[in-house]
Protein backbone atom coordinates (compact mmCIF):
# COMPACT_ATOMS: atom_id res chain seq x y z
CA UNK A 1 0.00 0.00 0.00
CA UNK A 2 1.63 3.05 -1.17
CA UNK A 3 2.66 5.02 -4.16
CA UNK A 4 5.50 4.07 -6.48
CA UNK A 5 6.98 6.67 -8.77
CA UNK A 6 10.09 7.12 -10.91
CA UNK A 7 11.71 9.67 -13.13
CA UNK A 8 12.11 8.32 -16.69
CA UNK A 9 15.40 10.17 -17.19
CA UNK A 10 16.86 8.37 -14.17
CA UNK A 11 15.56 4.92 -15.10
CA UNK A 12 18.36 2.56 -16.06
CA UNK A 13 17.96 0.61 -19.25
CA UNK A 14 18.36 -3.09 -18.57
CA UNK A 15 19.93 -5.24 -21.22
CA UNK A 16 17.80 -8.34 -21.24
CA UNK A 17 19.78 -11.12 -22.87
CA UNK A 18 17.69 -13.67 -24.67
CA UNK A 19 18.31 -17.40 -24.54
CA UNK A 20 18.78 -19.20 -27.85
CA UNK A 21 17.15 -22.58 -28.50
CA UNK A 22 17.35 -24.90 -31.51
CA UNK A 23 13.85 -25.81 -32.68
CA UNK A 24 14.29 -27.82 -35.91
CA UNK A 25 16.88 -29.83 -37.79
CA UNK A 26 16.72 -30.17 -41.59
CA UNK A 27 18.18 -32.68 -44.04
CA UNK A 28 17.99 -31.63 -47.69
CA UNK A 29 15.55 -28.85 -46.75
CA UNK A 30 13.04 -31.13 -44.98
CA UNK A 31 12.42 -31.08 -41.24
CA UNK A 32 13.65 -34.21 -39.46
CA UNK A 33 11.46 -35.75 -36.77
CA UNK A 34 13.05 -37.73 -33.92
CA UNK A 35 12.70 -41.50 -34.19
CA UNK A 36 14.47 -44.84 -34.51
CA UNK A 37 15.31 -44.39 -38.22
CA UNK A 38 16.21 -40.73 -37.81
CA UNK A 39 19.63 -39.16 -37.19
CA UNK A 40 18.11 -37.63 -34.03
CA UNK A 41 16.47 -39.84 -31.41
CA UNK A 42 15.03 -36.99 -29.33
CA UNK A 43 14.09 -33.35 -29.86
CA UNK A 44 16.83 -31.23 -31.41
CA UNK A 45 16.94 -29.10 -28.25
CA UNK A 46 17.91 -32.17 -26.18
CA UNK A 47 20.32 -33.59 -28.79
CA UNK A 48 24.05 -33.06 -28.21
CA UNK A 49 25.41 -34.83 -31.30
CA UNK A 50 24.14 -35.75 -34.75
CA UNK A 51 25.81 -38.53 -36.75
CA UNK A 52 25.31 -38.47 -40.51
CA UNK A 53 26.61 -40.52 -43.41
CA UNK A 54 28.53 -38.86 -46.24
CA UNK A 55 25.42 -38.67 -48.45
CA UNK A 56 23.47 -36.69 -45.82
CA UNK A 57 25.59 -33.61 -46.39
CA UNK A 58 22.95 -30.88 -46.77
CA UNK A 59 21.76 -29.73 -43.34
CA UNK A 60 19.96 -26.86 -41.71
CA UNK A 61 18.79 -25.56 -38.36
CA UNK A 62 15.98 -23.33 -37.14
CA UNK A 63 16.53 -21.51 -33.88
CA UNK A 64 14.68 -19.01 -31.73
CA UNK A 65 15.67 -16.32 -29.26
CA UNK A 66 13.45 -16.40 -26.18
CA UNK A 67 13.00 -12.64 -25.83
CA UNK A 68 9.56 -11.36 -26.68
CA UNK A 69 9.97 -7.77 -25.49
CA UNK A 70 11.12 -6.66 -28.96
CA UNK A 71 11.42 -9.65 -31.35
CA UNK A 72 12.65 -7.45 -34.20
CA UNK A 73 15.84 -6.79 -32.19
CA UNK A 74 16.64 -10.51 -31.89
CA UNK A 75 19.64 -10.56 -34.22
CA UNK A 76 21.59 -13.80 -34.53
CA UNK A 77 25.03 -14.97 -35.54
CA UNK A 78 25.93 -18.55 -36.34
CA UNK A 79 29.00 -20.51 -37.24
CA UNK A 80 29.79 -24.09 -38.23
CA UNK A 81 33.24 -24.76 -36.81
CA UNK A 82 35.22 -26.80 -39.30
CA UNK A 83 33.42 -25.09 -42.19
CA UNK A 84 33.08 -21.34 -41.45
CA UNK A 85 36.08 -19.24 -40.51
CA UNK A 86 34.04 -16.38 -39.04
CA UNK A 87 30.60 -15.85 -37.56
CA UNK A 88 27.82 -15.21 -40.05
CA UNK A 89 25.43 -12.35 -39.31
CA UNK A 90 21.91 -13.54 -39.83
CA UNK A 91 19.91 -10.56 -38.62
CA UNK A 92 16.48 -11.55 -37.42
CA UNK A 93 16.39 -14.56 -39.77
CA UNK A 94 16.31 -17.68 -37.61
CA UNK A 95 17.53 -20.36 -40.02
CA UNK A 96 20.93 -21.56 -41.17
CA UNK A 97 21.64 -24.02 -44.00
CA UNK A 98 24.81 -25.76 -45.18
CA UNK A 99 25.28 -27.81 -48.33
CA UNK A 100 27.96 -30.20 -49.56
CA UNK A 101 29.57 -30.86 -46.19
CA UNK A 102 32.60 -33.09 -46.48
CA UNK A 103 33.09 -35.94 -44.02
CA UNK A 104 34.41 -34.54 -40.77
CA UNK A 105 33.64 -33.27 -37.30
CA UNK A 106 31.72 -29.98 -37.00
CA UNK A 107 30.20 -27.87 -34.23
CA UNK A 108 27.23 -25.65 -35.05
CA UNK A 109 26.95 -22.57 -32.78
CA UNK A 110 24.34 -19.82 -32.54
CA UNK A 111 24.48 -16.68 -30.42
CA UNK A 112 22.89 -13.25 -30.10
CA UNK A 113 24.68 -10.69 -32.26
CA UNK A 114 25.24 -8.39 -29.30
CA UNK A 115 27.09 -11.05 -27.29
CA UNK A 116 30.73 -11.51 -28.23
CA UNK A 117 31.29 -14.50 -25.92
CA UNK A 118 30.67 -17.69 -27.89
CA UNK A 119 30.57 -19.68 -24.63
CA UNK A 120 27.83 -17.49 -23.19
CA UNK A 121 24.99 -19.32 -21.44
CA UNK A 122 22.76 -17.61 -23.99
CA UNK A 123 24.46 -19.37 -26.93
CA UNK A 124 23.82 -22.91 -28.08
CA UNK A 125 25.96 -25.51 -29.85
CA UNK A 126 25.57 -28.99 -31.28
CA UNK A 127 28.15 -31.43 -32.66
CA UNK A 128 27.70 -32.85 -36.17
CA UNK A 129 29.73 -35.82 -37.31
CA UNK A 130 29.63 -36.59 -41.04
CA UNK A 131 31.17 -40.04 -41.46
CA UNK A 132 33.10 -41.39 -44.42
CA UNK A 133 31.38 -44.14 -46.35
CA UNK A 134 33.36 -47.36 -46.68
CA UNK A 135 34.20 -46.61 -50.31
CA UNK A 136 35.38 -43.05 -49.68
CA UNK A 137 37.43 -43.70 -46.56
CA UNK A 138 41.22 -43.38 -46.58
CA UNK A 139 41.49 -46.97 -45.34
CA UNK A 140 39.64 -48.22 -48.43
CA UNK A 141 41.89 -46.21 -50.77
CA UNK A 142 44.95 -47.56 -48.94
CA UNK A 143 43.64 -51.09 -49.42
CA UNK A 144 43.09 -50.44 -53.15
CA UNK A 145 46.62 -49.07 -53.48
CA UNK A 146 48.09 -52.14 -51.78
CA UNK A 147 45.98 -54.39 -54.00
CA UNK A 148 47.18 -52.58 -57.16
CA UNK A 149 50.82 -52.75 -56.04
CA UNK A 150 50.45 -56.47 -55.32
CA UNK A 151 48.93 -56.97 -58.79
CA UNK A 152 51.81 -55.13 -60.49
CA UNK A 153 54.31 -57.15 -58.46
CA UNK A 154 52.73 -60.46 -59.50
CA UNK A 155 52.66 -59.42 -63.17
CA UNK A 156 56.29 -58.24 -62.97
CA UNK A 157 57.38 -61.56 -61.40
CA UNK A 158 55.46 -63.55 -64.04
CA UNK A 159 57.14 -61.63 -66.88
CA UNK A 160 60.58 -62.16 -65.29
CA UNK A 161 59.90 -65.90 -64.94
CA UNK A 162 58.88 -66.17 -68.60
CA UNK A 163 62.03 -64.31 -69.64
CA UNK A 164 64.14 -66.65 -67.49
CA UNK A 165 62.63 -69.66 -69.21
CA UNK A 166 63.71 -68.22 -72.53
CA UNK A 167 60.26 -67.46 -73.82
CA UNK A 168 59.29 -64.17 -75.22
CA UNK A 169 56.34 -62.55 -73.57
CA UNK A 170 55.11 -60.88 -76.74
CA UNK A 171 55.80 -62.46 -80.05
CA UNK A 172 55.68 -60.28 -83.13
CA UNK A 173 54.13 -61.75 -86.27
CA UNK A 174 56.67 -62.72 -88.97
CA UNK A 175 56.35 -61.20 -92.42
Amino acid sequence: KGLVYFTPAEAAETALKSKIRLTDFYLFGKAVKPGPDSPISQSIEATEEIRLNDRSNSIGFRFVALNYMNPADNDHQYKLEGFDKDWRNNGSNNTAFYEKLKPGDYIFKVRNSNEADENSPNSVSIRILVRHSLFSSPIFFGFLLLLALAGFYIIFKYIKRLQKQGKRFIELPQK
